[in-house]
Parts: C-alpha cells; sequence; structure tokens
C-alpha cells in the first residue's frame, strides 16, 4: 500500500476522479484567483450568485470549522443572500455554501488515477448506493417524517461529473437547538488536477427533489469551470 492511499484512507469522506496532467509549474495558468497546492498553482473559478468568504475576516470561524481535520480550504463561497443576512446579524443555517479543499497531508504527493480508483473502492465499501432504498428514504422525506435516522447520511446518486470525475450526492436529517430538525443534501466530488488531490463540497438545505437536481446543476457547473480554468 503507497504512502498516498495509506494517508488518505483514513481522511476520505467523498470519492472521484483523476487529470492525467503533468506539468507543475506555478505560472502555468493566466489567472488571477489562485491557490497554491504544493507547488502546483491551481485557478479558482467564480461562482455565480455566491460570495467568497475564505478570505474574509468576519467568517474566519465558519473557515476555522472547514479545516478541521487536516484540510486546507482553498475556496468557500456562500449564497449572497445568506451572506448579506449574517453581516446583517440575522441568524440563519449557511446555506447554500460550496468549498473547495485538499487534505493539508497529500498537498506535495502526487497522485493518479489509479490512487483514486483505489480510495473509491474504500469508500463505496463502506456507504452503498442503493437505488431502492433511496426510492424508498425519498418516499419519507415527502411528509418529512421522523421515519429517517437522524446523521445517517442516505446515497441519493452516484454520477461521473465529467470522465474524470466521480460525485456522490448524500441526504442527511440533523438536528439542533437553533434550527431543529432539517435536512441537508450534500453533492461531494473528489478529483485529480494537476496530479493533487482536490475535494469540494456544495451544501443545501433540502425543501424539495429540486434542491437536488438545482445542488447537482450548481456543482456540475462549477466543476467544469475548474476543470476549464486549469486545462493546459
Amino acid at each position: 500500500m503507497n504512502y498516498l492511499k495509506t494517508v488518505l484512507i483514513t481522511i476520505i469522506l467523498v470519492c472521484g476522479c483523476g487529470n492525467t496532467s503533468t506539468d507543475k509549474t506555478p505560472s502555468d495558468n493566466d489567472c488571477t484567483n489562485y491557490s497554491i497546492v504544493g507547488e502546483v498553482k491551481i485557478c479558482i473559478p467564480e461562482i455565480e450568485d455566491m460570495v467568497t468568504i475564505h478570505t474574509n475576516p468576519d467568517f474566519q470561524q465558519i473557515v476555522t470549522n472547514l479545516e478541521m481535520g487536516n484540510r486546507t480550504v482553498l475556496l468557500a463561497s456562500l449564497d449572497k443572500s445568506i451572506y448579506d443576512k449574517y453581516l446583517s446579524g440575522i441568524q440563519s443555517y449557511m446555506s447554500p455554501m460550496y468549498y473547495l479543499y485538499t487534505y493539508t497531508a497529500t498537498n506535495n504527493i502526487e497522485a493518479t488515477i489509479g490512487d483514486v480508483k483505489n480510495l473509491c473502492d474504500t469508500y463505496d465499501s463502506q456507504l452503498h448506493y442503493d437505488s431502492d432504498a433511496w426510492e424508498a428514504a425519498k418516499e419519507k422525506m415527502k411528509p418529512f417524517t421522523d421515519d429517517i435516522e437522524i446523521g445517517t447520511p442516505i446515497v441519493a446518486d452516484k454520477y461521473n461529473t465529467n470522465i474524470y470525475c466521480t460525485t456522490y450526492i448524500t441526504v442527511m436529517k440533523n438536528i439542533n437547538s437553533q434550527y431543529g430538525e432539517y435536512i441537508v443534501v450534500n453533492v461531494a466530488s473528489f478529483l485529480v488536477l494537476k496530479e493533487r488531490l482536490l475535494l469540494s463540497s456544495f451544501e443545501v438545505l433540502y425543501e424539495d427533489y429540486n434542491s437536488i437536481e438545482n445542488a447537482k446543476e450548481s456543482n456540475t457547473k462549477i466543476i467544469e469551470n475548474l476543470f476549464k480554468l486549469n486545462a493546459l
């Protein structure tokens, strides 16, 4: 078992894709908005109707929470209306939110499609996608009953965002004193870009099935722009 696989098997939460690019020069791409992962320059896309928050001191605690678990956040963006509410002191669930990150321990390790496939196999063994199970869960979600177990993610879909990237959509019911019971949709992608592992998450509150479809569409656009910006 190689070092990369050893590091990531214990921390992987989402799973996915590979890009075979090998050039690692930080000045490859002509972009002004970027992050450096190891020695690699990753161009960061702008997201329509969302505001970047990871460089904003007013959101430092949120970014700190996102970086728990030895993560390095490359981008965190929040829906503009929720952003405005937050700055006005209005309490609201931070959704929709998108963030792109790495695991710090892997920033200087070259990744291949083979590494990614091994990690996907591990993830699949922990959380299976069962279309029948999802259809049954979806029916229970319509009246928002207590039949869905709190804290247990249900895989709603698994698909290739592009020929390199696999994405998982999960839904999970949570509960806390501030918001009561609520369901969160998480669209999670895992990719190798310029031989570096990147992970992303697009999170929205579940209202109806359109919440899932809209989140899927939004995530796909972001991933497509990310690859386009970093094409060599």
